[in-house]
């Protein structure tokens, strides 16, 4: 392969579930997301992605508000860990070997 570059998608390929609902799960979790019905809030926005009736500026706005204020190195913090936490413990047991597969064939994933 030598030069090859190998994508994925993340969400429900690499890893069961969705990332960006992990993340709103960890931020309630961390004490981040207190507003009430945040979760709830977030599950119609992905159930209208899910039908592309998404309005992009409202799930933005909604991930991003809890994180007002925040320093950015704060945030990336947490969201190591959450990756750690969270998204790592997700991956597909079959995705990991087709990653090390591919490494070891020379391609980047």
């Amino acid at each position: 392969m030598g030069n090859t570059l190998t994508i994925f998608d993340l969400d429900n390929t690499l890893i069961q579930g969705d990332s960006s609902t992990v993340w709103s799960q960890f931020m309630v979790r961390e004490g981040l997301a207190t507003q009430k019905g945040y979760l709830a809030r977030e599950a119609r926005l992905m159930a209208d992605y899910d039908r592309g009736e998404m309005n992009i500026a409202d799930y933005v706005a909604l991930i991003q508000a809890p994180l007002a204020g925040i320093p950015k190195s704060d945030v990336d913090a947490l969201v190591a860990r959450c990756v750690r936490e969270a998204i790592l413990p997700r991956v597909y047991p079959q995705a990991w070997e087709l990653i090390r597969r591919l490494r070891a064939e020379g391609s980047r994933c």
